[in-house]
């Protein structure tokens, strides 16, 4: 969701519980929360995570009261078991690898995954190893421990 652009007050992102805001260099406040909906075919915008954003943003920040939502937008929220991402090769398929599950952290890891399952599909091995985010951890009860999961 985003606002209508306002003068400059917000400095770090603020995060409580789901509900994540900050503000953009253009001024307005662009954020997120969790509505609790895991039906991974809706990608509607809604009523319900208007109400409950607003609720949640203008609990902490009061001065958001009264403040016009400009736009909202819905989509994919991939998370795996552990909300660590899934990646490297499946040996059940030959030339098939893994990059997904990311929990909201693609766009972060994006750019290093795609490096490294480059170098596992042109050289055989990663220049970094990812044997720890390879699917088998799920079966094995590895699971990895997420500290800073935002959505």
């Amino acid at each position: 969701m985003a606002t209508e652009p306002l003068e400059q007050f917000l400095g770090p992102m603020l995060v409580k519980g789901s509900l994540y805001y900050l503000q953009t260099y253009r001024g307005n406040v662009v954020g997120g929360t969790d509505t609790g909906d895991k039906n991974a075919t809706d990608v509607e915008s809604t009523f319900e995570f208007l109400t409950k954003f607003a609720s949640e943003a203008t609990e902490i920040v009061p001065r958001l009261a009264g403040v016009k939502l400009m736009r909202q937008w819905a989509g994919y929220y991939v998370v795996s078991p552990d909300a660590h991402p899934v990646l490297g090769p499946i040996d059940e398929v030959p030339g098939f690898f893994q990059a997904n599950g990311y929990s909201g952290h693609g766009f972060m890891m994006g750019p290093i995954v795609g490096r490294l399952l480059a170098e596992y599909v042109a050289d055989g091995k990663p220049s970094i190893d990812i044997e720890h985010y390879n699917f088998r951890r799920f079966a094995r009860g590895e699971l990895l421990v997420e500290k800073a999961v935002i959505g």
